[in-house]
Formats: C-alpha cells, sequence, structure tokens
C-alpha cells in the first residue's frame, strides 16, 4: 500500500520530502498531466 510507514514515501522522507510534501507534489504532477491531455481533446 501507499501509507506512511510503506518503503516509497519512508524514501522520499530519507531524501528531505515529507509525506505530505510527496503526496502534494504527486497530485500536482497528476493534475498537470491531465491539463495537459484534456488541452490536446479540444
Amino acid at each position: 500500500g501507499f501509507t506512511q510507514w510503506s518503503m516509497y514515501p519512508l524514501l522520499w522522507e530519507n531524501m528531505g520530502l515529507s509525506y505530505s510534501d510527496l503526496i502534494k507534489e504527486l497530485v500536482a504532477l497528476g493534475q498537470e498531466m491531465f491539463d495537459k491531455r484534456e488541452s490536446h481533446l479540444i
């Protein structure tokens, strides 16, 4: 799973990115990808 205790967020935290900042970054990247895809549909 993707919890605070999973390896993926722990590795990022070790690199200086907190769990909440990691989630914010992933959401922002997902929104950016969605927006780019949507702009090509018009």
